[in-house]
């Protein structure tokens, strides 16, 4: 490749740094380990610094969410709102705080009934947008502001 000079040598340059930059990247993909009894669904919907995990699994028709330790060690703990027809943990933190959202009937979108959730040491707190007939949280940070969205109005927002 011959670069003249000015703007073709700019591009030329460029061209030559994506050449350079073009390389074989391997993956390496871990399984966990064996899911829930009976589950018949796994989504692992979060990690945070220390490995821990977070997400659902369904023993049909029903998900509950779930805390991994690590991916190596085997260890689900259930995370089951009290007294909801299912739950989904959606978020970690590196304080191991977990975001997510519970409610009568689980489906695609945000139905009316859901309610995003704030679990801390395995005590939950109730998030509710204000005035909205549904509310789910997706993912939480360290200072433990948490994002979600809301069904009517529709809107997406930062609960501090």
């Amino acid at each position: 490749m011959t670069c003249s000079k000015g703007l073709g040598s700019l591009v030329c340059g460029g061209l030559l740094a994506q050449v350079a930059l073009c390389q074989t990247v391997t993956f390496r993909f871990t399984p966990l380990p064996p899911r829930q009894p009976g589950a018949t669904h796994v989504l692992v919907a979060a990690i945070n610094e220390r490995g821990n995990l977070v997400g659902s699994y369904a023993v049909s028709p029903v998900w509950h969410g779930f805390y991994l330790e690590s991916a190596s060690s085997g260890v689900y703990s259930t995370l089951d709102f009290p007294g909801a027809s299912y739950t989904m943990a959606t978020g970690i933190n590196d304080k191991s705080e977990i975001a997510g959202y519970y409610g009568s009937s689980w489906s695609g979108a945000v139905s009316p009934g859901d309610h995003g959730f704030i679990s801390r040491d395995g005590q939950f707190t109730t998030v509710d947008y204000p005035n909205s007939a549904g509310t789910r949280l997706y993912a939480i940070n360290n200072a433990g502001d948490a994002v979600g969205e809301a069904k009517s109005p529709s809107v997406g927002f930062i609960y501090t």
